[in-house]
This record gives structure tokens, sequence and C-alpha cells, in this order.
């Protein structure tokens, strides 16, 4: 089955002071087709994926993506600008034998300690899921076979805890296929305490029926 979801990878794509800010970045098709990703002459993901996802100390990186298909094999180079404390999209667009690199968004991002509203820590929430434990778990769903295992692992660790939006929204990067997401973000929908935010998971998603059908099974 083709992969048409995200699979994260987790790296430092240049070194920067630890107390920099944060970046982050996706390279992915507008076709679905698997890439790689070199960032700096590094080499972020050997084997090819759908999309990838890559964070860091950020700035203006040299890059270089592969993109494979069943005919041949096209190699794009460009200088990108990835904005520190942003999460930073970015689209391959193909015409014909051409193709070029396109930022399709920008999001401010938080690190771990900010990354929660400060409302969220009150008693009415004294179930949800820490720091620490959140890590462990996106460790976990990195080292996971399949989606099947990952389901499995971020359920069980979830538990009876509650989680944030920003929480599901990084468990759902490393799921690889559509059904896994929607199914999912269905589970996680009443132990999310900041449902009124659920709208930012849409991002996720890579084809709209699958917003229409969440939408769906939340709002009847």
């Amino acid at each position: 089955m083709k992969k048409v979801a995200l699979l994260i990878v987790f790296t430092a794509f240049i070194a920067g002071s630890a107390l920099a800010e944060k970046a982050a970045a996706t390279f992915r098709t507008d076709k679905g087709e698997k890439i790689q990703v070199i960032i700096n002459n590094k080499v972020i993901n050997h084997q090819p994926k759908s999309i990838v996802k890559v964070q860091g100390g950020g700035g203006l990186l040299n890059v270089q993506i592969k993109v494979y298909n069943s005919h041949n094999t096209l190699t794009l180079r460009d200088r990108l600008d990835i904005k520190p404390g942003f999460k930073s999209d970015f689209v391959i667009i193909k015409t014909g034998r051409e193709a070029q690199i396109q930022k399709s968004s920008i999001k401010r991002i938080y690190d771990n300690h900010y990354r929660r509203p400060e409302e969220l820590y009150n008693k009415k929430y004294y179930a949800l899921i820490s720091e620490g434990s959140m890590n462990t778990l996106l460790d976990r769903l990195e080292y996971a076979h399949n989606d099947q295992d990952r389901l499995l692992t971020a359920r069980n660790n979830i538990g009876d805890n509650k989680i944030t939006t920003y929480d599901l929204g990084q468990i759902l990067t490393a799921l690889d296929e559509e059904e896994s997401k929607l199914k999912f973000a269905k589970w996680a929908y009443k132990r999310t305490v900041d449902q009124n935010n659920y709208t930012d998971i849409h991002a996720a998603f890579q084809f709209r029926t699958s917003i229409i059908e969440l939408d769906r099974f939340i709002y009847g």
C-alpha cells in the first residue's frame, strides 16, 4: 500500500546553541511521491519516504531533495530559509520535467516549556500527560515497525491521561497511513483537553475527505 502520510524523522539539521529557538520543517511532493532529503550535506532519511520532517536550529540551509517515481529520479537543489521558532512546510511542485520547492505554510512552534496553554495547568486537568511521558512516547513511535504498532503504543502510553492538540499533532505526524491518522484522531478527541483547537490538527491530513469525516464524527 502506498504511503501517503507523514513519517516523522527527528534529527538536528544544523548545529546551534542550546538556548536558540528550535526550527522544524516538513517536505513532500504534491503527488505524494517518495523523497530523500539532504541538508547541508547530511542525509536526513536514508530510506525514501512520502513526507519527511526535520527539526533543529534552522537558518539559511543548503537543501537537496531527490524525488523518486517509477520512471526516474529527479534531484532538486535550493537554499532555503528555515526560520527558527517556526515550522515551515515545503511542497515540491512538478510541472512536466520541471519542479520547484515552494513554502506552503509557516506556523509558530513552541519548545516543551511553552507548548501548552497556561490555563491547562489546573486541577481540572490533573491527568494531563507529562512532558517526559510525551517525549518517551514520541521516541517509541519513531522506532515502531508499522502503524498498527504505533497506534497500540500511543493508546497504551496515553491510557486514561489527557493530551493537548499539540501533543496529538505530534503523534499524527508519526503515523504513515491516512486511515491510521483518522482512526487515532477520532479515538483521541474525548481525551483532548483543548477540543476548541481541534481544527489545528487538520494540517496532519493529506485528503480533504479525511477532515470532513473527522468533523462529521465530532459534530454529527
